[in-house]
């Protein structure tokens, strides 16, 4: 009998407790037999070295168990912002989130950021208040917070009160939650208002139904540390998961999601979520990045913490596939889902220059870069061949040294990173189209137009296949993700749409080189015409400092620009607001400064504004096709024969059905 499968996911901000809570989670579910501590390194879910030496979680984490009738699939993320994108994959296959407010630090700015992609998401949220024996903490402080800055719709499924230094716990009264449950439902509500006697399984149906519709958040205080309110969280996850509706769809063709990849020295492992269908061993499922089919050699699901060998794997299934070439954060199979219906709030706004500490390592440095952009795309990175520089986008600084770290304790690799600069953007202006052709006989039109902020970058052809073979049009949309990470002044390209509307071949004279030249000229054609406007990264930040210092701190955030606003007086002033990346870039060593080095500060990029500098251009590597001649001559290994337009008129003309069309083409016209 197949169990139910439900994907869960820890969530929250650094050092709110998430690593701490797994390991009470497993211990109740009898998956280890001792609670593991972060301090001690010896949790579970931190099984790198750097991650038991810093005290934090850089990778996710996947430990499966059985409660109730139902198997739970639990990933742990990481906490720290500059791992964010991990958080971000994680989102896209959960069916119920467990967010961990901390008690003691409130609500931080990732837990503002996690929130949100969870509600636009439509994740079911448990919010779990930790730390509540912490000094200072206050049951009536906790839940106005949570209201505040969270949701309104929350109900509590205990309180705490402290006596004698102790916490003690003590379930809500059924009339409380009761009055909760009729704001939000109208069948209650009737109950409720004409005096009659509740039904319990319409509560309990009701309940979980709008728990199940994001109508109403459970709220649950403890303390993971302590063992206090882990009972009831692990019983009302498994009643939640016993009665909580899961998208999954055996009925259909094989889909599955990319959430995670893992290269080790026995192979690479991708996690996937099956999202509808059956796959099985000696499958080829459909790679529609790549554009060709995939062989299954080997399926694994995660029991307990142990991979096992499997035969098959359904929809809801977390299935780990060995060596196989799914690309992280992509759809994979049968499946009509986009990647733009993914959840997506991770922006990098830094970039760095990587260089090997010996050059006799540069082939090292080279492989092992590969491998972390394997396991981590949003490290978009690059190589100048003529310099032999490798670059990756970050999303802080503390991502540069674990990058380092990682380096060395991975792959033996020293490496030297410098030159921490801005990550800008480039949009179109307007709507423009252009066209290329190469010779007669391959030709294409594309067209460019603006989306909206922070929508990232989407492809579509509105051609039909009767005037360009589907392989070339595949390949043109693989092209152009190509080319878009590099624009008219060197940055990648977003919030912009590219469109295929134009385009012909011939069926014995039209090659796969052919488009892979006239693709990007056709593209930045476009671009040239419609004009780009630069973006700069946005982000929001919160800062701590004693009072006797709030007035130096807020003249040194005025002086940048910042629109902020004051949250907390008192011996302990909190500061919160938004400004550019750029002009919080020295900020921390300048706060440390002013506050002797007791202030903090933390940040999160939003999105990206139009800068104020639109001067800012990057030196473009590899090939250019913003210069046409240089680029086609690299391109066809310094021959421009082809092109040649007094040739082309001594050539016998094609006998393609659209040479009446385009026989006055020119390649690169």
């Amino acid at each position: 009998m197949n169990r139910k499968k439900i994907t869960v996911g820890i969530l929250a901000h650094a050092n709110a407790g998430k690593t701490t809570l797994t390991e009470q989670l497993l211990y109740y579910n009898g998956i280890i037999d001792r609670v593991g501590r972060v301090d001690d390194g010896d949790t579970v879910s931190d099984s790198m070295d750097l991650e038991r030496a810093r005290g934090i979680s850089i990778r996710d984490s996947l430990v499966t168990f059985p409660i109730g009738g139902c198997v739970i699939q639990l990933i742990d993320t990481p906490g720290h912002i500059d791992f964010s994108a991990e958080v971000e994959r994680a989102i896209n296959v959960l069916d119920l989130a467990i967010l961990i407010v901390s008690a003691a630090d409130g609500i931080e700015a990732q837990t503002l950021f996690i929130w949100n992609a969870l509600t636009r998401r439509g994740i079911p949220v448990i919010i779990f208040a930790n730390k509540v024996d912490r000094l200072g903490a206050n049951y009536e402080e906790i839940y106005e917070l949570i209201c505040k800055n969270l949701s309104c719709n929350i109900i509590p499924i205990n309180e705490f009160y402290k006596e004698n230094e102790y916490i003690f716990i003590r379930p809500c009264s059924d009339e409380a939650i009761m009055e909760l449950l009729a704001e939000h439902s109208e069948i209650i509500l009737d109950y409720y208002l004409n005096e009659k006697k509740l039904p319990k399984q319409l509560v309990e149906s009701e309940f979980y139904r709008l728990i199940n519709s994001h109508k109403i958040y459970p709220v649950l205080f403890g303390s993971a540390l302590t063992d206090k309110g882990i009972v009831e969280l692990n019983d009302f996850i498994e009643d939640i998961a016993a009665n909580i509706t899961v998208c999954a769809d055996d009925g259909n063709l094989f889909g599955a999601y990319v959430y995670s990849v893992e290269n080790s020295g026995k192979g690479r492992y991708v996690y996937a979520k099956v999202l509808q269908g059956t796959v099985r061993v000696r499958d080829k499922v459909e790679l529609k990045y790549y554009n060709k089919l995939c062989p299954v050699k080997q399926l694994y699901n995660m029991d307990g913490k142990k991979l096992v060998a499997a035969t098959y794997a359904s929809a809801g299934d977390i299935v780990v596939i060995k060596d196989f070439e799914g690309k992280c954060g992509e759809y994979f199979g049968n499946i009509s889902m986009q990647n733009s219906q993914l959840i997506k709030f991770v922006h990098p706004a830094l970039c760095v220059k990587i260089l090997p500490q010996y050059p006799s390592d540069i082939h090292l440095l080279r492989d092992a870069l590969g491998i972390l952009y394997d396991e981590e795309p949003q490290l978009n990175l690059r190589y100048d061949i003529d310099s032999g520089f490798f670059y990756v986008d970050l999303l802080g600084e503390m991502q540069a040294e674990i990058i380092s770290s990682v380096l060395m304790e991975r792959f033996h690799v020293a490496a030297v990173i410098e030159d921490i600069d801005i990550v800008y953007k480039e949009t179109p202006v307007k709507y423009a189209e252009a066209s290329a052709s190469y010779t007669c006989v391959s030709g294409i039109t594309l067209s460019v137009s603006p989306r909206e902020r922070d929508t990232g970058y989407s492809f579509v052809s509105k051609l039909s296949t009767d005037f360009l073979h589907i392989k070339f049009q595949r390949q043109i949309e693989k092209i152009i993700e190509t080319y878009i990470k590099q624009g008219v002044y060197g940055w990648e390209l977003t919030d912009i749409e590219v469109a295929l509307i134009g385009g012909q071949f011939d069926s014995m004279g039209s090659e796969p080189m052919h488009f892979n030249i006239i693709t990007p000229i056709a593209l930045f054609r476009c671009l040239k015409k419609a004009g780009v406007s630069l973006l700069e990264p946005q982000c929001r930040f919160f800062v701590s400092c004693n009072q006797n210092r709030m007035a130096a701190v807020t003249g040194s955030l005025t002086a940048r620009k910042s629109v902020f606003q004051i949250l907390k007086t008192g011996e302990t002033c909190v500061i919160s607001g938004e400004s550019t990346v750029e002009s919080m870039l020295n900020f921390p060593s300048e706060l440390v400064k002013i506050t002797s080095g007791l202030g903090s500060f933390s940040f999160e990029t939003i999105g990206n504004i139009v800068s104020r500098n639109q001067n800012r251009i990057k030196e473009y590597l590899g090939p250019d096709p913003r210069n046409e001649v240089t680029f086609v001559i690299n391109s066809m290994h310094a021959s421009l024969v082809p092109l040649d337009e007094v040739l082309m008129k001594k050539k016998k003309p094609t006998r393609s059905k659209f040479k009446n069309k385009y026989n006055k083409g020119n390649n690169a016209k």
